[in-house]
């Protein structure tokens, strides 16, 4: 599997998005996906709503998910596009499952 580089530079997050505690930040990760199927190439993506208390914690947390033999599998076998992963604040409400 051919792994993309990783994107170096993160924004700044603003302090009112920064929670710890029972109020902690949740977050909406998006980590593009291409696989080459002949002389086709295919895009997708996983999408995950995690709760962490800082924007690179929950990008850690995605690509910890997104590394597991079975994320690999329900992509079939499509890289990361490293360069491409966006986080933004979790616009939903309600609890989120672990």
């Amino acid at each position: 599997m051919t792994v993309l580089e990783p994107h170096s530079t993160h924004e700044a997050i603003p302090a009112s998005l920064v929670r710890y505690g029972d109020d902690i930040a949740r977050w909406t990760v998006t980590i593009p996906t291409l696989r080459h199927d002949g002389l086709d190439y295919i895009r997708g993506q996983h999408i995950w709503v995690l709760a962490a208390p800082q924007m690179l914690d929950a990008t850690h947390q995605a690509l910890a998910r997104a590394s597991t033999p079975q994320a690999l599998r329900r992509r079939r076998g499509a890289d990361i596009d490293y360069s491409a992963i966006t986080v933004t604040p979790w616009q939903g409400d309600g609890p989120l499952d672990a």
